[in-house]
């Protein structure tokens, strides 16, 4: 990645500008993503329960916003739901998830670790907690390829520290971070795949800050509300098309550019057109501006590829039957003429 720059619209749009280099994707692409300011419940309800590959930035804090109508339970499943199963983004900026609850009516409650914990356990993480366990007061930005977009704001490359709040583990995500945006001790504000049984087929994204307040580079204090939106809100947005880049053409060995052409030298063809096939639709969906499906997509031309085989040689398949028979007929035909001749005695000392 050569440059990448987000210049605020006022038209409603973000354009974010990304120059790429080393694939086919071309030189240029440009990411538009239109955002909409949810003022209202009615709102909020229809784009979790109808939105498809959306991103959701819930700027509560640690206050879930419940509509009427559902309990604390079902909404959390819902959010869940949005994930799994619509390609959902949900952004956390800040504090502990989901450890208040503000409902419709006005009324607002403490719920505790056990909300998070009830999101998690859709993908098998029910004992995932946000508390952190490093000794050290602050999280320095840790992510190079993140830096990048987050240092494109006027006003971020001023603030280069982050109170530690309340982080997620790297442990409970079992090689499902896909950015970590600040880290120590294996403790991560982070963008993390949220998928069941590790599927990366049908996933969506949890964004999460869980921060407090961030901190200039000569420890002075400043905008942590504004600076806890924007910050995993770029990262949300940096995931959608970043991630589909590395499952298309990383260099991590497991890339689906990389499989497939592994499979080519080493002549596994069996299976090798669905994998090309797949690959094709991931770059298509790409080109159209679905990242995750692209991902998706790339996932399982990764898959096809890294299980194909080497064509099976029938002249040899063909020719080694060939000799297994004729081998099996000889030693028949031994046996049945040591029969014969055990026979021939037998009738021979009868008779005498």
């Amino acid at each position: 990645m050569k440059a990448l720059e987000i210049t605020p619209k006022e038209s409603g749009v973000k354009h974010v500008t990304i120059a790429l280099a080393g694939n086919d994707l071309g030189a240029n692409i440009k990411v538009n993503v239109s955002y909409v300011l949810v003022q209202d419940w009615r709102t909020y309800e229809s784009v979790l329960k109808q939105g498809n590959d959306t991103i959701i930035v819930n700027t509560h804090d640690q206050y879930l916003p419940v509509p009427s109508g559902y309990t604390r339970e079902e909404w959390v499943d819902m959010i869940a739901d949005f994930m799994l199963n619509r390609w959902g983004t949900w952004v956390h900026i800040g504090g502990y998830p989901f450890y208040s609850v503000w409902c419709e009516n006005g009324t607002t409650s403490e719920w505790g670790p056990a909300g998070y914990a009830r999101m998690m356990s859709h993908i098998g993480k029910a004992n995932a907690t946000c508390y952190s366990t490093c000794p050290t007061g602050q999280y320095l930005f840790t992510d190079t390829s993140l830096n990048g977009i987050l240092q494109s704001w006027w006003l971020l490359p001023t603030k280069q520290e982050t109170a530690v709040g309340y982080p997620i583990k790297l442990d409970d995500f079992n090689g499902n971070m896909i950015v970590p945006m600040y880290g120590g001790a294996g403790e991560y504000h982070a963008a993390a795949l949220f998928a069941q049984n590790g599927s990366s087929f049908d996933f969506g994204v949890y964004v999460h800050l869980g921060t407090s307040e961030f901190y200039g580079g000569f420890g002075g204090s400043g905008q942590p509300e504004f600076i806890a939106g924007y910050v995993p809100t770029a990262t949300a947005i940096y995931v959608e098309y970043s991630y589909s880049m590395h499952k298309l053409y990383g260099a991590s060995g497991d890339s689906a550019s990389e499989l497939i052409q592994r499979a080519v030298d080493e002549g596994r063809t069996v299976g090798l057109d669905t994998a090309k096939a797949f690959f094709q639709k991931a770059l298509d969906s790409y080109a159209a501006g679905n990242y995750k499906v692209a991902s998706s997509y790339a996932s399982e031309a990764a898959a096809f590829a890294a299980s194909s085989s080497r064509p099976v040689n029938v002249a040899m398949l063909v020719s080694g039957i060939f000799s297994i028979f004729v081998g099996v007929a000889i030693m028949d035909a031994a046996v049945y003429r040591k029969r014969n001749e055990k026979k021939e005695r037998n009738e021979e000392t009868q008779v005498l």
